[in-house]
């Protein structure tokens, strides 16, 4: 049973500047820790303003962001609510509960290998398939391992999509 019942745990960070790369930073991410990004357990849920859902590294976006101020995150939370989002519970540190969380959601769901995201587990609203039983026919990423591995190495910087 989750511990997490009525309330969808998030975590807002503010992204680092990193003139190497040619971003700015300030751009605020949510976290949703309790929620899976995709059949690996190490991956969360996640909502920007630009790109929206997707999965991240929890732990790599933690190391390449600050706390987000109240201040700071209000309009992303006000689009969360608005999607659907009404029972967010701030937090401000990641938990080792959150990965437990995800592993006790990958462990109900009957094949695991076939969730991929967008969308898994970001059923508000009714735009996103139901996440119970996500039955979906895996195909093999046309990414390579080298741009997966940058990718993982870098949250944010791209998005696996299938």
């Amino acid at each position: 049973m989750s511990k997490y019942v009525n309330q969808t745990p998030v975590i807002f960070r503010k992204w680092k500047p990193n003139f190497e790369i040619g971003m700015q930073g300030n751009d605020i991410i949510a976290l949703f820790p309790a929620d899976n990004g995709t059949n690996d357990p190490y991956t969360c849920s996640s909502y920007e303003h630009v790109g929206q859902h997707g999965s991240a590294d929890p732990v790599g976006v933690i190391q390449q962001t600050v706390p987000a101020k109240p201040a700071e995150y209000a309009d992303l939370m006000k689009e969360l609510k608005g999607i659907g989002y009404d029972d967010l519970k701030v937090y401000q540190k990641l938990s080792g509960d959150f990965l437990t969380e995800r592993r006790r959601k990958l462990s109900e769901i009957e094949n695991p290998s076939d969730v991929t995201m967008p969308g898994y587990l970001a059923n508000r609203a009714g735009k996103f398939p139901k996440p119970d039983k996500i039955k979906t026919k895996h195909r093999k990423s046309s990414v390579s391992k080298a741009d997966r591995d940058f990718i993982r190495i870098n949250p944010g910087m791209g998005r696996i999509g299938r």
